[in-house]
């Protein structure tokens, strides 16, 4: 059985490729989050989130091996994450990401998902990226999406020669193109059992800082000046407004160009500019956001990955963000 009483536990450094130097609980639990601390980073905060994730693939598909995870699951997993995570960054070579996690998580929110979203409501143009497991030592990348009618979830596998252009702004278009479905638009990003809904274009352009100290001491300083809102489901379909002014600061920083009320703005500079500032494409600054459990609940006209998809749907908000931590 998979441990997850150490879960923000510092993970031992050895490799975990050769599994079998397992030995008993300890040693399978060390191996795993040794295996997840170097892919989602800063694992301090995204611990509890992916562990939990892999948890449930445990017990939902391996019975509760969590040996065997790992062996079919996990590491073929993460030759994907790294395959993914190599090709993306590399068209950024000499930069430094201000998330040092990114593509498969910004901060705490991780993009990449090792579980499905069971439960959650999607709306037509919502997606997630998740991992599923393929058979023994197995897995591969995919979509999952509402299908054209809405009744169904839609699972779009993504071929090995695609991973370095996954996260670009073209690529939802060019998995899509052949498909009867709805345009995909936002992508929904997971905290815990909060999940976030923001615009594909926030998560494909990475903020950069410069190494100089000066610089990301700057960026530090600069939290304080950004608001903006958060969105939940309501049983009419539309989309509700969480004042954003009864947020604290123990939250979610987002940013986005389509915000439905005025803020102040910040200006942003090109993500590419030599200046060495924190960089980002947006130019509306939205605040902190605390995570709150208010608002209506999606009861009626959108489908869940569970069952029928009549089960109470989990909160997705929208957090139509700039990626700060």
């Amino acid at each position: 059985m998979l441990l997850l009483g150490k879960m923000h536990s510092r993970a031992k450094s050895r490799s975990c490729d050769n599994y079998l130097s397992i030995k008993d609980a300890e040693s399978l639990d060390s191996c795993i989050q040794s295996t997840l601390s170097a892919l989602y980073r800063p694992f301090g905060v995204t611990a509890a989130t992916v562990l939990w994730q892999l948890f449930s693939v445990v017990e939902r598909q391996y019975r509760g091996d969590g040996l065997r995870c790992l062996i079919d699951f996990l590491l073929p997993s993460k030759r994907i994450l790294q395959l993914i995570q190599q090709e993306t960054c590399v068209r950024f070579r000499g930069l430094l990401f201000y998330h040092e996690g990114w593509p498969l998580c910004i901060h705490e929110k991780v993009i990449l998902q090792l579980a499905p979203l069971h439960k959650v409501r999607l709306k037509q143009g919502d997606f997630y990226l998740q991992i599923v497991p393929l058979g023994r030592k197995a897995a591969k990348l995919v979509i999952k999406c509402l299908s054209a009618s809405g009744q169904a979830i839609t699972e779009i596998p993504i071929t090995e020669s695609m991973y370095g252009s996954v996260f670009t702004a073209e690529f939802l278009q060019n998995v899509t193109r052949d498909r009867n479905l709805h345009p995909l638009q936002n992508c929904l990003l997971t905290t815990g059992t909060a999940v976030y809904r923001t615009p594909w274009k926030n998560v494909v352009n990475p903020l950069f800082v410069s190494s100089t100290s000066d610089t990301i001491m700057q960026a530090r300083c600069s939290r304080g000046a950004f608001r903006g809102h958060l969105s939940t489901c309501s049983t009419s379909g539309s989309t509700g407004t969480l004042d954003s002014h009864r947020s604290s600061i123990e939250s979610l920083h987002s940013q986005g160009t389509d915000s439905i009320f005025s803020e102040p703005t910040s200006p942003n500079r090109n993500p590419m500019d030599p200046n060495g500032e924190v960089h980002g494409t947006s130019d509306t600054a939205v605040p902190i956001i605390k995570l709150e459990r208010s608002g209506e609940e999606c009861e009626t006209g959108q489908e869940s990955e569970d069952n029928d998809g009549r089960e109470g749907g989990a909160w997705v908000q929208d957090a139509l963000f700039h990626h700060r931590p």
